[in-house]
């Protein structure tokens, strides 16, 4: 994940985001690719370029400044980890739970952001209703997984680095 495949990765997610209808539209690209990112080049370039990402994407969004870099960068250095330490075969069940936990450490930790911005400046700057983000966390976690396994097994059929009968041979 270069430079280029940074911004065609933001491409990608502002199309999804910005272009498919209601339930469709929670699918977090980025996650995905940054778990695809991380099984293919197996570094941990892939959490500073991740960063990189990250900060582009803050300049579309609309809350406080940081929240979206400190909570994409930090779910992605905790993927690397998990992947490093508790997943380490490439199989698609490991990427499903990658992916799962990747959104969901990802939106607690953009959460607990929000609440300290609001709580440090004693003024609800962004409301958080928790009763419509946890059925936004679902659409979210579902969309997210099936689109990381439609990638990861269309890169199977095309690379051999992910397929196992091409290992074997």
């Amino acid at each position: 994940m270069c430079l280029a495949g940074s911004l065609a990765a933001i491409m990608l997610h502002l199309l999804v985001s910005y272009t498919l209808p209601y339930p469709l539209n929670h699918v977090n690209a980025i996650i995905g690719l940054v778990i695809l990112s991380i099984l293919w080049f197996d570094s941990g370039v892939v959490v500073w370029l991740s960063f990189v990402v990250f900060f582009f994407l803050e300049q579309f969004q609309s809350g406080p400044f940081g929240i979206l870099i400190a909570s994409g960068t930090f779910s992605t250095l905790i993927l690397f980890w998990l992947y490093k330490e508790l997943f380490t075969n490439r199989s698609l069940w490991s990427v499903l739970a990658m992916s799962g936990i990747g959104v969901l450490v990802y939106r607690v930790l953009y959460y607990v952001g929000l609440y300290m911005v609001n709580l440090a400046s004693r003024v609800y700057i962004v409301p958080i209703d928790i009763s419509s983000s946890f059925f936004l966390l679902f659409w979210e976690l579902l969309f997210t997984i099936i689109f990381t396994a439609i990638l990861f097994l269309a890169s199977t059929l095309f690379s051999k680095k992910f397929n196992v009968r091409a290992l074997k041979n």
